[in-house]
């Protein structure tokens, strides 16, 4: 893995700030329309990364508690302006989620254009 590439640090960010439950912090890692698509449990959601950030807005209007929350990042990969990372979360409001990010840089700027992801 390349420990210095930018790409890494919008990883690195987008689990800190979703274990801070940290709504606008967590947003400005995704670019405008990037995609939602996964599975909640039986539900499947396809959505914008929004719909992701509207509901780290409400556990953190509702104060849930994190303090079970770990994440790490478990593969990394990145060629050109395009990167690909697996997240590991557990304790995510309770629950444990496998995500894979798709990532983009435009015009100097890595974002995440993509995720998909599953419960555990």
């Amino acid at each position: 893995m390349d420990d210095v590439h930018p790409a890494r640090a919008v990883v690195a960010r987008y689990m800190e700030m979703s274990g801070r439950l940290d709504a606008e912090g967590l947003a400005a890692c995704f670019a405008p329309q990037a995609g939602l698509h996964g599975h909640l449990g039986a539900k499947v959601l396809s959505a914008t990364a929004e719909a992701y950030v509207a509901d780290v807005r409400r556990l953190a209007a509702a104060q849930t508690s994190m303090t079970a929350y770990q994440a790490e990042m478990v593969e990394f990969a990145a060629t050109g302006g395009i990167a690909r990372a697996t997240v590991r979360m557990d304790g995510f409001a309770g629950r444990g989620f496998v995500d894979y990010l798709h990532l983009m840089e435009q015009d100097g700027t890595w974002r995440i254009v993509g995720k998909t992801f599953t419960t555990l």
